[in-house]
């Protein structure tokens, strides 16, 4: 539920599941995907959204990824990269709290998300290589838009496990954390976020998305098709007059 500060949160896994058997996760991680395509759907309109990524559910979502791979194969597939397109292309803001050891599948969905908060306990590693897989639900690609191709080829060739302060040099991460207070740290920064003019903040991620898909013509032209709205905007002439009242 969407809180008075704008913020949802959506909490992929819980920690509580690593002990249940591989049949039981494989079958509770198809369940999960099935809720997030439902839940991504109805987030569309929020004024911003922030997802948890426990350190658990994370390596299970790896665990469970192989499980699908034997068992689900393509359609499965299909479905979590149709579902990690959806919270891709939100127009609000998504950030990804990250409290421990992130691996294959759970590193898809935290690439997926446009910001990443880790604690000092976490990391990060696309090690699909170590079992003689590729990503598979978008990482890699998102991976070569956010590090270049000579790192993310690198990385996936030999299955890199990057720690947080790893993360944040090259930019995989936003922010670092003390442990267990990355979701805190996420909070901060989404209500940060969530106290600015909504179509200012919507339209500062089309924008951006719009110069990584398309040419830096295209991508200037659209930036000044996003500029006129807003100028004309409530929120614009709001500001302007509290501007000039301080003034």
């Amino acid at each position: 539920m969407i809180n008075t500060a704008g913020v949802d949160r959506l909490v992929v896994s819980s920690p509580a599941i690593v002990q249940v058997s591989p049949l039981s996760a494989r079958l509770l991680m198809i369940q999960e995907t099935r809720s997030l395509l439902t839940r991504i759907e109805k987030v569309k309109s929020f004024a911003l959204y922030e997802t948890m990524v426990p350190a658990a559910a994370l390596s299970l979502a790896a665990q469970a990824a192989i499980e699908r791979y034997l068992s689900q194969g393509r359609r499965e597939l299909r479905q979590m990269g149709r579902a990690l397109s959806r919270l891709e292309s939100l127009p609000c803001p998504t950030i990804a709290a990250i409290e421990g050891p992130a691996r294959g599948g759970g590193v898809e969905i935290a690439l997926a998300c446009d910001l990443r908060v880790m604690s000092t306990e976490a990391d990060l590693g696309l090690v699909q290589i170590t079992l003689g897989l590729t990503p598979g639900w978008g990482a890699g690609q998102r991976l070569l838009r956010l590090v270049g191709y000579s790192r993310a080829l690198e990385w996936l060739l030999i299955g890199r496990v990057l720690t947080a302060q790893e993360a944040l040099a090259y930019g995989l991460a936003n922010i670092g954390s003390s442990p267990r207070q990355a979701l805190q740290e996420a909070l901060e920064l989404a209500r940060k976020i969530a106290s600015q003019p909504a179509t200012a903040v919507q339209a500062i991620k089309r924008l951006l998305r719009a110069g990584m898909l398309l040419s830096p013509e295209l991508a200037a032209a659209n930036e000044q098709t996003e500029f006129p709205p807003l100028w004309a905007a409530e929120a614009h002439l709001q500001a302007v007059e509290k501007f000039f009242r301080r003034t």
